[in-house]
């Protein structure tokens, strides 16, 4: 396990299109590549957005998930991927149950499973959207 300081990731990337630049420092050289490996991303990692905010609200009834992004960058969401998005900002496994449930209750005709949602998060998070960590 991981001390206070070696969990204080300095998560970096880069991105032209969003002009961001950000950096991993790591204090262990077994910790340099985490999270490149898909499996690193556990159902206890946490993921956090990262700078892109709303630019269009979903619209539920028409299933789009509206666009997130800054000034320079413009994402477009479909709804499960939107559901997903709202509930960042915690543990993967809660990520997980409360876009489950919130599918359900807005009655929207996708599944959700882990492997999907890991595959997902982590596309975003090699994209620069998002990041992970280990402790809140």
């Amino acid at each position: 396990s991981l001390n206070p300081w070696e969990l204080a990731d300095f998560t970096q990337k880069m991105s032209p299109n969003s002009g961001k630049l950000a950096f991993t420092l790591r204090k262990e050289k077994q910790h340099e590549h985490k999270y490149f490996n898909i499996l690193d991303v556990t159902p206890e990692t946490y993921v956090h957005p990262y700078l892109l905010g709303d630019i269009e609200k979903p619209d539920f009834s028409s299933q789009s998930g509206g666009v997130i992004g800054t000034k320079n960058l413009r994402v477009k969401l479909n709804i499960r991927e939107r559901i997903v998005w709202d509930n960042l900002g915690q543990k993967l496994k809660d990520i997980l149950d409360k876009s489950k449930a919130e599918i359900s209750e807005k009655k929207i005709d996708q599944d959700l499973s882990f492997d999907f949602l890991r595959e997902m998060v982590h596309k975003y998070w090699k994209n620069g959207y998002i990041n992970f960590s280990e402790a809140e």
